[in-house]
């Protein structure tokens, strides 16, 4: 069952959906029963906090509806969005490897969502049984962290523009006249801050890249012009 759309209603249902998330694709369905009563459904009709960073990690999610912002908070109030996590996707699952296991960022659902909270412990105890699973989940955390050096690179040695140049790359489609097209899924605010981009800054490198007829910017929707020359300039 896809996790990409809207979660099933029952909690039957949502543990089937989660039964076909990768991180339980080589676990049998008899350690999947002994993982079935640890796991939480967390229905949030109006968004709220999940955790808050530096909270004990009894647990780690996986999105099955809406989405999930990783953040870190400075101490004068400023909000840095680090990962959005969408259904699907998990997170927090490295932790429960640590000897003390603490969420090291917060995680806000910004709006309506559901998430699975599965508990550290179970999961752990079907690990330790099933060397699959462990391989598995050693992908898992490799492909992350291969993902966390390249935004690390990105964030350092990239300018502002081509942060964003790139960003637009990654998420390009293609719609249904033919027209290469970026529908952005988060407001523009939160993307600047994922990609440590001033909003305003954001909003300049738009307006100038529309300048240059190189996209052009409708609401969330951006169409883009000309693939190649972006991709030049990025």
């Amino acid at each position: 069952m896809s996790l990409s759309g809207t979660a099933p209603a029952g909690r039957e249902g949502l543990l089937a959906a989660l039964r076909g998330h990768y991180l339980f694709a080589a676990v049998t369905p008899a350690e999947f029963e002994r993982i079935a009563p640890h796991v939480t459904i967390l229905r949030r009709p109006e968004g709220g906090m999940l955790f808050q960073r530096g909270e004990p990690a009894a647990q780690f999610f996986v999105v099955l509806e809406g989405e999930v912002r990783l953040v870190l908070r400075s101490r004068d109030g400023l909000e840095k969005v680090v990962q959005v996590m969408r259904a699907g996707q998990s997170f927090a699952e490295a932790i429960m490897f640590m000897q003390m296991p603490l969420y090291p960022v917060s995680a806000h659902i910004p709006g309506p969502g559901v998430t699975a909270a599965i508990g550290n412990e179970a999961y752990l105890a079907v690990l330790r049984d099933n060397p699959a699973a462990c391989l598995r989940m050693l992908g898992d955390l490799s492909s992350r962290l291969h993902g966390l050096i390249s935004d690390i690179e990105s964030l350092t040695l990239e300018t502002a523009q081509g942060r964003l140049t790139r960003h637009l790359l990654t998420e390009v489609g293609i719609d249904a006249s033919g027209a290469a097209v970026v529908h952005l899924a988060e407001p523009k605010q939160v993307l600047a801050a994922r990609l440590a981009i001033k909003p305003e800054t954001l909003s300049r490198i738009l307006r100038s890249l529309s300048d240059a007829g190189l996209i052009a910017v409708e609401g969330r929707e951006i169409r883009i012009a000309d693939v190649s020359r972006l991709r030049a300039i990025a």
